[in-house]
Formats: C-alpha cells, structure tokens, sequence
C-alpha cells in the first residue's frame, strides 16, 4: 500500500503543479549528498504519503473501490442521464478541475445538464489548479468558497 500511496501521489498532481509546489527544492538547504534517501521535497511528500497509508488503507478495499468506480455506469441499460435525474428533488453542485485527467469538467457538464433538463437547480463550477486529480485534497482555499456559497444559498 505504501508504493501504490506513493505512485498515487504522483498521478493525482499535474506536471505543472508538482513543478509549482515542490520543484527541484532540497528538504535541507546544502549540498546534494548524491545517495538513495530523499532529498528532495516531492520525495518526502511521497515518504509521508506512504507512511500516512500505512494500516489506514486496506489493499483488497482499494482493488474493490477501484473496480466499482470502473464498472459503475449512471446510463447502463442504455438511459439517457435526464432519465436517471428525473426523480431528484435537490438542488447539487458539482465542482470540477480544469487540469483533472480522471474525472474531466466536461463528465460535471453533462451531469448538470442533465440535472437542469429536469428543471433542478443545478450548478457546475470548474476550478483552475495545478493539482489535477488530488485538487480536492491540496487546493481547498478555491474549493472551499465554492462549498460555502452551495451551502449558505
């Protein structure tokens, strides 16, 4: 679990946003020692990543979630999206991020319309970051007013 939380950290930021966040930057100012521990900051996010999942992930429940998100189809038996909203009665927010990969704006837009075509209050926001994936995790002073302003109104 520690390497796949470790090859997860890289997938869930963009180039861009692990550049802008970690870069080349030393954990210790000084020279390069040139060996096989982390010396870099983006090593030692990894380290802590991993070391966070340990015994807090279990590796057969994350196969499973994985597996579901895969096979999970809103419009399986061939139902158009408005068909599956037409018995909601909530107004929704659905926010996306620009530079996500999984889960592109464009899946949120389809969803809302389909939400609006039903006459739901429905709202998409798609955010800026160069955190791909893992915005939701490491950008939330953008995602947070979003939340806020979907909750209050």
């Amino acid at each position: 679990m520690a390497l796949a939380a470790r090859i997860g950290s890289l997938v869930w930021m963009n180039r861009g946003g692990l550049e802008e966040k970690y870069g080349r930057r030393l954990r210790v100012p000084g020279p390069v020692q040139y060996g096989f521990e982390p010396e870099f900051e983006a090593e030692w996010l990894m380290r802590r990543v991993a070391e966070g999942s340990r015994g807090r992930f279990d590796p057969n429940a994350l196969l499973y979630l994985t597996r579901a998100m895969d096979y999970f189809d809103l419009t399986a038996g061939g139902r158009s999206l408005r068909a599956v909203f037409k018995a909601a009665h909530c107004k929704t927010l659905s926010v996306s991020y620009a530079s996500d990969w999984r889960y592109p704006p464009s899946d949120a837009q389809e969803i809302t319309a389909a939400l609006c075509a039903n006459k739901l209050a429905a709202r998409h926001v798609t955010l800026e970051s160069a955190f791909g994936h893992g915005a939701f995790l490491f950008d939330l002073q953008n995602l947070s007013p979003c939340v806020v302003d979907f909750l209050v109104s």
